[in-house]
């Protein structure tokens, strides 16, 4: 196997698995706008505030978390395969 071949496999396999992430985290964010709209809907008083607050925090942690897929992503793009070193 070459050195060029086992660069390609590596960085397919990194390529799919920061995808699966992406689609992990995008998940997440979906089930957490889910909650957010069914706490809106049941909840009252004090313990809404803090459930709400929970969720909000959830919520911005997944997105920092889709921030640093983004990253991850373009730095794979720039990754020229190909060359040897």
């Amino acid at each position: 196997m070459s050195e060029s071949n086992i660069k390609q496999q590596l960085h397919e396999a990194c390529l799919e698995f920061i995808d699966n992430r992406f689609q992990a985290v995008k998940k997440t964010i979906n089930e957490i706008q889910e909650s957010l709209l069914s706490e809106t809907k049941s909840s009252a008083g004090d313990k809404h505030e803090t459930g709400r607050a929970m969720i909000q925090i959830e919520r911005e942690k997944a997105g920092n978390q889709l921030a640093e897929i983004e990253k991850t992503k373009q730095i794979l793009s720039k990754i020229n395969t190909q060359h040897s070193q």
